[in-house]
């Protein structure tokens, strides 16, 4: 004998269907913040001192004309980004847009302003991050919120759709500005404002 153990069929299926001990345990999501309390922090945060001495808060220009506010989950780094397929960054793009940007954007007060905002007059995109990790200083975390900011069309030959806020988000139609602020774990949101310029 070799010493080797010879099991049954009826050994190895039973073995077989048990369940293994070191299955990874998946970790949900907490849910995110109300949108109020998303924009009363924000609110509160703006009003106060930077959180961190790195902070370098941008001057906004003209008039604001909308605020958005969304769970850190749709604003991913380009890097957590880059190797997803096309289908889900399209599902997520539609998730940010229906589900909420045009929701908040219904219930803002009208401002007497022509929409897309004028090119010769610059708008701006502001982006702030509430997290409490800071992100790498090219992260392009709110790229795919600003892309549904702009004018609707048709790329690549498939059709676009966007709210109508700017007509393109290129340096020189569009100034857009990305920062990150301090928020305690699991407390994260991003903050998009629209400014006229």
């Amino acid at each position: 004998m070799d010493g080797t153990r010879h099991i049954s069929v009826e050994e190895y299926r039973a073995t077989a269907a048990k369940p293994s001990a070191r299955k990874r345990r998946r970790v949900n999501a907490p849910p995110p913040l109300p949108l109020t309390e998303m924009l009363a922090r924000h609110e509160a945060a703006q009003a106060g001192a930077p959180g961190s001495p790195r902070v370098r808060r941008p001057v906004p220009r003209g008039q604001r004309v909308a605020i958005f506010c969304l769970p850190l989950e749709l604003c991913q780094p380009q890097d957590a980004r880059r190797h997803r397929s096309g289908w889900a960054l399209c599902r997520d793009r539609k998730s940010i847009l229906e589900r909420w940007l045009k929701p908040q954007w219904v219930a803002q007060p009208r401002r007497v302003i022509r929409l897309p905002l004028a090119v010769h007059s610059r708008p701006q995109v502001l982006c702030v991050r509430y997290s409490s990790v800071e992100p790498d200083a090219l992260a392009s975390w709110g790229k795919q919120v600003v892309d549904c900011l702009q004018v609707g069309g048709v790329r690549r030959g498939k059709p676009f759709t966007g709210l109508g806020l700017i007509r393109r988000d290129c340096p020189e139609e569009c100034e857009v500005i990305e920062w990150w602020e301090p928020a305690h774990v699991n407390q994260g949101f991003a903050v998009f404002e629209v400014w006229s310029g």
